[in-house]
């Protein structure tokens, strides 16, 4: 489904409630966990992340610039 609104705080919050639905269906073990420990699991998944990749961007936390071409 199309976002219609991308910028738009409700049309962005309710994109990220299906967002959100569409993975705790697929992965119902991610969404047994509580709130805390999906955050803990995020820090991990994003260090193990970079470990691959380590010279990926560090995004969110450094900014990136849109690649052109």
């Amino acid at each position: 489904m199309p976002h219609e609104r991308p910028g738009d705080p409700a049309s962005d919050a309710e994109a990220a409630l299906l967002v959100a639905g569409a993975l705790a269906a697929s992965y119902p073990a991610v969404a047994r966990l509580s709130r805390p420990m999906l955050h803990t699991e995020q820090m991990i998944w994003y260090a193990e992340q970079m470990e691959r990749h380590p010279d990926a961007p560090a995004w969110p936390f450094d900014p990136v610039e849109p690649a052109t071409g």
